[in-house]
């Protein structure tokens, strides 16, 4: 009763923002809210009712709205009939995002119909998309018997390293670039790539005073203690190799 109560009071700030502000309000986002409310309330009948009534309101089903009734008709009712029907209204351009590709896969592997789940992965590729992991894995199980599958997959498989290939191929062209303009500005100046930085001559001045100064000169010592100092055993050795280690434990 109190789900219907609010559900109630949500319909009433609906009809009252109808007959104030008809032309102010984005009414696919306030539907797709009630949808929303719909489904998270458990009343999955109702949400997909609400398709038919965005006509009234002049709004028309978007992304969003296809996002909900499709996870509500194949995670929650499991209805994969009704879940395909809404699947081919979808519109495909802009392309819907990846995660509703993966939702058909799954619902197509689900029904364990080898027509359904070719037609997905014909979407797959038409598409440029790729099955996750996951379901990489269940579509190498349900499908290893069926030859249009294998197939499709070996399409897919194609297609990615093509778009791979595409890819290395754009980066190496636009690091090309980079490195042609860095070679120009410098050119400008007078300098090359070889051509020390400001920064990489002061750090060679620096490190050329700390020679001269002698940080980096070996200690001085007879020949017989340089000798001692270099066998196994004793303090220098384990001065040199007996470091401490961490405990794990």
């Amino acid at each position: 009763e109190e789900k219907a109560r609010n559900l109630r009071c949500a319909w009433r700030i609906v009809a009252d923002a109808r007959r104030r502000h008809l032309h102010e309000i984005d009414w696919t986002a306030m539907l797709n809210e009630v949808m929303s409310v719909y489904a998270a309330g458990g009343f999955p009948g109702f949400a997909v009712d609400l398709l038919q009534h965005y006509p009234v309101f002049n709004a028309s089903p978007d992304l969003d709205t296809y996002r909900c009734l499709l996870e509500l008709l194949g995670r929650d009712l499991k209805d994969v009939g009704r879940f395909f029907m809404l699947w081919s209204m979808v519109p495909r351009t802009p392309r819907p995002p990846d995660e509703l590709y993966q939702l058909a896969l799954e619902v197509a592997l689900e029904s364990r119909s080898a027509q359904r789940t070719c037609a997905v992965l014909e979407e797959f590729v038409e598409a440029r998309v790729f099955p996750s992991p996951q379901l990489t894995a269940r579509l190498a199980t349900a499908g290893r018997h069926v030859l249009q599958i294998h197939g499709l997959v070996a399409k897919l498989i194609s297609l990615n390293k093509e778009m791979r290939v595409e890819s290395v191929r754009r980066d190496n062209l636009l690091l090309q670039t980079h490195m042609e303009e860095r070679e120009t500005e410098l050119a400008a100046i007078g300098l090359t790539v070889r051509s020390p930085t400001p920064a990489q001559e002061v750090r060679d001045r620096y490190f050329d005073s700390l020679h001269k100064r002698g940080f980096f000169r070996r200690t001085w010592m007879p020949h017989g203690q340089y000798v001692a100092s270099k066998k196994k055993g004793g303090e220098a050795y384990a001065k040199r190799h007996d470091k401490p280690r961490p405990n794990i434990l």
